[in-house]
């Protein structure tokens, strides 16, 4: 998996797409935690996971977007 990640980072840098590491925190803390502040900044947040745990960071802003087989659903607070 290390590899993968210095490969997928190398794309990013290319595609001049931002991405953060911290050594000391999960990448769910770091996805909590613009989840709030995106509600600061007052825009939306789409998370990409199949992980139930990020259901509980669903809001009126914060969606969480799943993959079964070919489809994908949006999950809401509504839903």
């Amino acid at each position: 998996m290390f590899v993968q990640l210095r490969i997928i980072k190398s794309i990013l840098d290319l595609m001049k797409i931002k991405y953060i590491e911290e050594d000391n925190l999960e990448a769910d803390d770091l996805i909590g935690t613009y989840c709030n502040f995106s509600r600061e900044q007052n825009c939306s947040v789409y998370i990409s996971s199949n992980d139930f745990d990020f259901m509980q960071l669903i809001s009126h802003d914060v969606f969480v977007l799943r993959n079964f087989k070919k489809e994908q659903q949006v999950f809401t607070i509504e839903k």
